[in-house]
């Protein structure tokens, strides 16, 4: 049966033992008694994100004796999806946003306040920055390279909304204010970027790392990603 073919390749290692996998099911008859059905958690979560993982996973999904159902938890989970791996998923979609706060998901989230040294708090904050979609990386990006020159031209450090938007949307990451101010809110609810009023009173958007810490985390976002 399809499900025990899936439990016997548990732990493979080999793309090819998944290839096999494949074949094999794409091989058993579809009858209602002989149908897997497969529900993923969060498909765009960290440890399934990679395009090797979805590649795979939309092949599965692919087979006729499979129905796949997931839930993702980003809006911008469908850009993981190339042309082939969306004909492949072939998805129903339901909306089912629930509203429910995150208390599951972020109590396994590394606060950046229970680290006071700045190594502490740069591996919070590469293990929170991996946690959110490629996208999201790229804009606290913009962010920190702004914060970088202006430390390195001893400039006043921060960026208004305004000007952190208009640098993004010059590199196409948000089309309007209300995406990079959700994504916004993403940050400060895990301490990666902070708020403070200028010099004209206008609220400046930093991030609360030192040179050497920033760029340290910087470093090992882009090893891991």
């Amino acid at each position: 049966a399809a499900s025990m073919l899936l439990r016997s390749t548990t732990g493979a290692s080999k793309r090819g033992d998944a290839r096999e996998l494949l074949s094999k099911l794409r091989r058993v008859s579809v009858t209602p008694a002989r149908r897997l059905y497969i529900v993923i958690h969060n498909i765009d979560g960290p440890t399934l994100r990679g395009a090797e993982s979805q590649r795979l996973l939309s092949q599965l999904a692919e087979c006729p004796a499979i129905s796949l159902v997931a839930s993702m938890d980003h809006v911008d989970t469908p850009l993981l999806w190339d042309k082939g791996m969306s004909n492949r998923f072939n998805w129903i979609w339901q909306d089912a946003t629930t509203y429910a706060p995150y208390m599951a998901e972020a109590a396994l989230m590394p606060s950046l306040l229970l680290g006071r040294k700045s190594e502490q708090t740069g591996k919070g904050a590469v293990m929170v920055l991996m946690s959110l979609t490629a996208k999201a990386r790229r804009v606290f990006r913009v962010l920190a390279d702004n914060q970088n020159v202006s430390q390195g031209n001893n400039k006043e450090q921060g960026l208004s909304l305004q000007s952190w938007f208009q640098l993004c949307r010059e590199q196409f990451l948000v089309t309007s204010e209300q995406l990079l101010r959700s994504l916004l809110t993403e940050f400060k609810d895990h301490q990666l970027v902070r708020i403070r009023k200028g010099a004209d009173g206008t609220d400046l958007h930093f991030i609360p790392l030192g040179e050497e810490a920033l760029a340290q985390v910087l470093s090992d976002v882009e090893s891991a990603a």
